[in-house]
This record gives structure tokens, sequence and C-alpha cells, in this order.
């Protein structure tokens, strides 16, 4: 059972143009608690929550002018029994303890920039950093049901690198503004399984159909009927276009090949393209491009041959994720060549984002560096929040083979204070401060005693424990040095 305290918190009231500002008692939980473990959230209460915080900071700045409230994190908002979000009075005396707590530099160094490591002065900015790295901390610990869409995530990331950068040209005037940029939460799009169900019960339309009107033709033969060209009702290539666009589906949108092979089975025989994509499901259900892989490259020769300047985006996704089964230069050429016309014509970002992914590891593979660099540049643009990680260590990972180190450190450093919560980047990040000449001892060992502090976790990871033994790092009690000279 989830124990709850009582704390003395604010409340707002708004009405002809003012606000006043009251007090309150309330039972809950600080929402920092709420959210220790990753929570599974229905993706409106996680948007009325999210947009809930910053109506709460925008009230506190009409209601006190010329004042901040500077302890903008998730340990001074509590959500209540009745799962209302409301902010913690910081002048309460009930609760000067919870202010001290806030000077604890896991805390500080969490929400507030690097520039600013105490919780002294208050300002706009301030405020929307923390409010920034609030909606950055739910969001990461959320399982939202349904899923965010692109646009979203997206719209989300903006937002956040908008608060974050606060001293860019062009920051947030005030928190109404980042308020009018908040996206609504978008009604999910009708189950595809549904709509592929629709389409199944149709072919069985069809087929009675087509039956019954044969069974017709054979009883009633003394009336002919006469039917027009126009009329006429090719049955069976009505139902050869719906098994192969169930196919494309199956494949392409669902990525569910062994359901995919079963409708281009149907109609293999008389449709050379379903032949050939029935084939190449068979491969990418069992992911291995068996004996050789010369069946699945003339299967995927044939289809972009057929295809011709009718070739659409689904084809193009179909193409990339066989191809790679090849693992071969000369089919990762063929994935770098397909990838970027993929690029030139589609306009979902998803698909976009999909073919990136693809483009980045193919020029990995065949040492353009340069290339998977950009690719992966774009990918860090618009990844969300807990898939970022892996993109990063790839980054620092290449400028790293190219040997440019001190860029694999800036992007490392850039990693480790947007994904607060990831040991892989932080681990990364001191094993770079050990390697770089340009870096002292007490520079690597201020960093490892923050990385230890914040995440205890950190000295049970083998990789950690490695860079213990490599470089003579010592740990006893909230001590740290470095024995070996770097």
């Amino acid at each position: 059972m989830v124990k709850e305290s009582g704390y003395a918190v604010m409340k707002f009231v708004s009405g002809n143009g003012r606000c006043h500002k009251g007090s309150d008692y309330v039972k809950g939980r600080l929402l920092a608690e709420h959210f220790r473990e990753r929570q599974q959230i229905s993706k409106n209460q996680l948007f009325q929550w999210l947009k809930q915080v910053g109506k709460l900071l925008e009230q506190y700045h009409k209601c006190e002018t010329n004042q901040y409230y500077r302890f903008v994190n998730p340990y001074m908002i509590v959500l209540t029994e009745e799962g209302e979000l409301v902010l913690i009075d910081p002048h309460a005396e009930s609760n000067q303890e919870l202010i001290r707590q806030m000077q604890q530099e896991a805390i500080r160094s969490s929400f507030l920039p690097a520039e600013e490591p105490y919780y002294k002065r208050g300002s706009q900015s301030l405020d929307i950093y923390g409010l920034g790295r609030t909606m950055q901390f739910m969001l990461a610990r959320s399982m939202i049901a349904p899923p965010l869409t692109k646009f979203e995530e997206y719209t989300f990331q903006k937002i956040i690198h908008k608060c974050l950068n606060y001293n860019s040209r062009k920051p947030y005037s005030g928190i109404s503004e980042l308020l009018k940029n908040f996206p609504k939460p978008s009604n999910p799009i009708p189950n595809l399984r549904i709509i592929l169900a629709i389409a199944a019960t149709l072919i069985g339309i069809f087929i009675i159909f087509s039956n019954a009107t044969e069974s017709a033709a054979d009883t009633i033969v003394d009336e002919p009927i006469s039917v027009t060209a126009k009329e006429q009702v090719d049955i069976s290539s009505i139902t050869a276009e719906l098994y192969l666009e169930l196919g494309y589906v199956y494949l392409a949108q669902l990525n569910l090949p062994g359901e995919s092979q079963v409708y281009f089975a149907q109609i293999s025989e008389q449709n050379e393209v379903a032949r050939h994509y029935e084939r190449v499901a068979g491969y990418l259900q069992k992911q291995s491009s068996g004996n050789g892989g010369q069946e699945l490259e003339i299967a995927l020769s044939e289809l972009e041959r057929l295809s011709g300047a009718d070739v659409t985006i689904q084809d193009y996704r179909i193409w990339m994720r066989a191809y790679a089964l090849l693992n071969t230069s000369e089919a990762r050429g063929s994935m770098i060549r397909i990838g970027e016309k993929a690029l030139l014509v589609t306009e979902e970002r998803e698909v976009e984002q999909e073919m990136i992914e693809w483009l980045a590891e193919a020029y990995q593979e065949e040492g353009e560096m340069q290339q998977a660099l950009e690719k992966y540049s774009c990918l860090k643009q618009w990844t969300v929040m807990e898939k970022l990680e892996p993109v990063y260590l790839k980054i620092v990972g290449l400028y790293e083979e190219t040997g440019d180190q001190q860029k694999a450190l800036s992007e490392c450093t850039e990693g480790v204070e947007k994904l607060i919560y990831s040991q892989a980047l932080k681990i990364r990040h001191i094993k770079l401060l050990c390697q770089y000449t340009g870096e002292d001892k007490q520079v690597c060992e201020q960093i490892i005693q923050k990385y230890i502090t914040e995440q205890p976790g950190i000295k049970e990871e083998d990789n950690f424990q490695k860079l213990q033994n490599e470089y003579g790092i010592k740990i006893e009690g909230d001590q740290v040095w470095i024995e070996k000279d770097q």
C-alpha cells in the first residue's frame, strides 16, 4: 500500500483577470515518488498532468508579481488523493526540511542548469528550465497507452529543447506561450487489425457472391440475361487485389511476415508480384537469407523491376528489411540507394525515421562515417527520450572511431545532460574523461563523485568496475580518487 503524507500547498483562484493565492493542507505523495518506478498511464491523463504543471506555474507567476517559484521539480509537486497536482508552499514552516533537501546535488544537478548549480535567485527562465526538466522526467518515467504519435513526440521534444535552451535568442516569453504550443492528445486511429478483419470478411462476401451467381446461372437457364461489358464484374480480380493489399499491410505496416505469406500464397500462381513477395516474406519470417541469399536477391531484383515507376513507400520499407538480412556490401549499397530515394518522396515522419535508422547503420557498416553521423544526428532530434540512449552511444562511438575525441566528449556530455538517468552514458563519459589527456584527474574525480552520488547503482555495473581496474579508480565512502596517471 502506498504511504501518503500531508503537505502545506498553494491553491490558486482566478477571476476577472486577477489571480489570488491561498494556502491549504492536503494528503498525497510527491510526484517524484509516484514516478519512482515507470508508471502505466493513459495518454489523456499524462497530457492533463503535464499541462496542469505548466498552468500551476503560470498562476504562481500571475499571483506573485516579479516573484518566481525557484524549486520547479517533481519533488515540489504533490499528487493529491483526488488525483490533482498542487505546488508545495515553499514558505510554510512545515515544508522547510523539504526545502533543505532541494540543495542535494542529485536534485540540483537534475533540475538546474550547470551554470546555476544552487537554488538561490529566482527567474522566469530558470522556472521554465525546471518545467522542461520536469516534463522530461514525467515522459521518461511513463508507459503511455496509447503511445505518443510521432507528431506528439516531436512537439514535446521541441518544447523541452526550448525550455532547456533558455539563453537562446528566442526563449519562451512566458509560461503562457509554452502552453499555446502544447499538443492535444490525438485519438487513436482505428485498429488496423479490425480493418483487416473487415477486408477479410469482404473477401468472403465476394467469394460467396461469386459462388451464388454461378449457382444461379446453372438453375435459371431458360431466361438468358444480357450483360454489357461495362456491367460485368470480375470477382476473381477483385479478390486478388484484396489479397495483395492485405499481404502488403501485414508485411509493411504490421511487420507480420507469416500472416502476409498466407495472402500472397493465395494468388502467387497468377500474380508475379505476389509470388516474389511470398518468397521475401518467408525469409523475413525466418530472419535469415538462407543459403547464400541468392534466391532472396533474385526476388528483390525482380520486385524492383516489376514495380518500375509505380514503386510505393510500402515497397521501400519491405525491401530495406529484406536487404538487411543479406548483410553484404552489395546489399547495403542497395539499402543506401533505396533509403535515400524513399526520403525524397515520403511525407510520413514514422517512415522517414525508419529509413534514417536503416541508412545510418548501412553507412556505418560501409565505413562512410560522415554520412552515418549525419543520419544519427537526425535521429537525435526526432527520437523519443526513452529511446535516445543507443543513438547517443552510436554517435559517441563513431566520433571515437574517426579520432575526434573532443567531439565524442561533447556529444557524450550532451547526452548525459538530456538523459539524466542513463548509467551507460555516464560510464562512457567517465571513460572518455579518463582517456582524454586534456582533462586532469581532479575533473574526472569530481564527475565520478557526482555520478555515483546521483546513481549509486553505477558502482555495481560491470563496465564501471572494468574502468576502476583499468584506471585505478578508488572509492571509499564519499571519497573518490584516481591512482593511475591518465
